[in-house]
């Protein structure tokens, strides 16, 4: 995948056309639970680093459920490490 997004509106609108008409609300809004960020030192070329990956979990809320109260808890996180075992 390469698209990533915090927070989603658009994919929840289930109406057709709905996002084009521009009325229509969403049935629920993603948004990234937990974001994790893994960058590996390279052990065969010093001073670089290996293609970074990045890990979301998404969750989503129903519109109908969500109050000036709700909350959530959000986590990131970044792991930044060196192989130091050779095969």
């Amino acid at each position: 995948m390469h698209r990533f997004f915090i927070s989603d509106t658009i994919s929840g609108i289930e109406a057709q056309g709905g996002y084009n008409s521009g009325d229509k609300l969403p049935v629920v809004i993603r948004y990234a639970k937990s974001v994790k960020l893994r960058v590996q030192l390279d052990s065969d070329k010093p001073e670089h680093i290996k293609r970074p990956m990045l890990y979301i979990t998404y969750e989503e809320y129903a519109i109908n459920t969500i109050t000036k109260e709700t909350t959530t808890q959000l986590t990131y996180f970044v792991d930044y490490y060196e192989d130091i075992t050779k095969a």
